[in-house]
């Protein structure tokens, strides 16, 4: 993934190390456990830094809008609790 390219999804490492490059500038490394992309997930962006691959990688990826989000918070809500049920 590289900076500048449309985000569109989460990521949480399962397996192996990436590095997270800004102007080409290593800001961090990020191993299993560790997340990234979750601006995706606010706002209609792009990439803010770049993720390469130090070794073999395994992670999983969470594709959904934060509108969708919000509209399932406000769903939820209005079956459960503004009818005084729960």
């Amino acid at each position: 993934m590289n900076e500048g390219d449309p985000a569109s999804s989460f990521y949480i490492i399962k397996e192996g190390t990436v590095q997270i490059l800004k102007g080409g500038k290593e800001l961090r490394k990020m191993a299993k456990g560790d997340s990234f992309g979750e601006q995706a997930l606010y706002y209609n962006t792009v990439r803010g830094a770049t993720v390469k691959a130090l070794d073999n990688v395994n992670f999983g990826e969470l594709k959904i809008s934060l509108s969708f989000m919000i509209g399932e918070m406000f769903s939820f809500r209005k079956r459960y609790f503004d009818k005084g049920v729960g």
